[in-house]
């Protein structure tokens, strides 16, 4: 049979958690007395199922209850006793609360005697069990040289092990009530009895927690500041090891025309962007070196461009000894002949690319020697058909720069 069962823990007399029952002040007297002998009947029910534990704490709180009325009833005692000093004579009420005071001490008494009594056959009770537990396994326990012999040969856990914590904290209440007292230890915390955190204590923890960031700051502040950073220890390391023929795992920077795959592609715009700061870069650096590269104004110079002859140098030196001289209209209009040209020139750029993978292409078809020249011949044709739509790209470029032309300066 059992003697681990517990009273309800969210019952204000239980005697859990170190808790007291309610004193006659909380209650009527009436009231006290009526569940002080509720809680009799029911720790002489467990103890007649033999669950002495239980029986134990519940005569506990009935003992507690029956001696705080005892206490209450000698002090109304003494009150009465104070009020007729003068008088030789005892009154009647007087006599009466001797008698009910007398009444609940010895109950008190009597069922604090019980109580121990219960305990212990309580634990009585519970090492017997254990011992007829652990005489069982030792007789069943299986003999040889089986893998299992090891954890067969354990030892069975105690009772008192396979308690709750609500179970354990309840028999540590009675056995303090019965057989100890609560004590402080250094710390002021009482054994036997459960503590609650207030909120000066986590005050305290915090100033404790505070105190120990600003010691530690403290000292990270009177370090010496010639320490070395990690890879300037890694450099170390890898220099010791290099002299031995050895290295250190690094990951590096893939190299650089992965990147340039990775990139997604320009925009057109951007292109025309590039080519154009690239040609003033060009021009700059020829008229420091005094190189005409065909962009100063020697006569026989000529444009290195791709576009009809009809757009000469001569035209050029024109527009730019003018140049002072143009409206914000020309100016535009100049700037928009130079994109439409720069278009242009990226798309022949493009179109003589395609001419050489078309090339590469037709060369795979002549020294090929099975079927799969038919693929090749394809892309040939995919290339040259890319082309041939670049280059009238091209020249509807030139012919919108030269109609541009003809509109602003003509």
């Amino acid at each position: 049979m059992t003697t681990t069962d517990s009273t309800n823990p969210n019952d204000s007399t239980s005697g859990r958690n170190g808790d007291t029952p309610p004193t006659p002040s909380s209650r009527s007297p009436e009231d006290s007395v009526e569940k002080a002998f509720g809680l009799l009947q029911d720790a002489k029910a467990f103890e007649a199922k033999s669950e002495y534990w239980k029986a134990a704490e519940l005569y506990v709180q009935a003992q507690q209850l029956l001696q705080a009325l005892s206490d209450e009833a000698s002090r109304e005692v003494a009150a009465i006793a104070a009020a007729v000093a003068s008088s030789d004579n005892k009154s009647t009420t007087q006599e009466e609360q001797e008698q009910i005071a007398r009444l609940y001490r010895d109950k008190a008494q009597e069922y604090w005697s019980q109580s121990r009594h219960c305990l212990i056959q309580a634990m009585q009770h519970e090492k017997s069990k254990d011992e007829e537990v652990t005489a069982d396994k030792k007789t069943s326990a299986p003999t040889g040289n089986n893998l299992d012999d090891s954890k067969a040969s354990n030892p069975p856990p105690l009772t008192c092990n396979l308690i709750d914590d609500d179970q354990a904290k309840a028999r540590n209440h009675t056995f303090t009530v019965l057989f100890s007292r609560p004590i402080e230890d250094k710390e002021g915390v009482g054994f036997g009895t459960d503590t609650v955190a207030t909120n000066d204590d986590n005050e305290n923890v915090m100033d404790q927690q505070w105190s120990l960031e600003e010691r530690l700051q403290e000292l990270n502040k009177s370090l010496p500041s010639g320490f070395k950073t990690d890879e300037e220890r890694m450099s170390e390391i890898n220099r010791g090891l290099n002299k031995l023929g050895l290295s250190l795992y690094t990951q590096k920077q893939p190299f650089a025309r992965f990147q340039d795959e990775l990139k997604p592609p320009k925009t057109e715009e951007e292109q025309i962007d590039e080519i154009m700061a690239q040609a003033q870069d060009e021009v700059a650096f020829a008229k420091s070196n005094g190189d005409d590269g065909g962009w100063t104004n020697n006569p026989t110079g000529k444009i290195n461009s791709n576009f009809e002859d009809d757009f000469s140098e001569d035209d050029d030196d024109d527009i730019s000894e003018k140049g002072d001289e143009l409206l914000e209209d020309d100016q535009l209009a100049l700037k928009t002949i130079r994109k439409k040209v720069i278009k242009a020139q990226v798309k022949i750029a493009e179109l003589v690319a395609l001419l050489d993978q078309a090339k590469m292409a037709k060369d795979k078809e002549h020294k090929a020697d099975d079927d799969s020249s038919n693929s090749d011949l394809s892309d040939a044709d995919a290339f040259l058909t890319s082309g041939k739509k670049k280059l009238r790209s091209a020249q509807r470029d030139l012919q919108k720069a030269m109609e541009e032309w003809n509109d602003a300066f003509l």
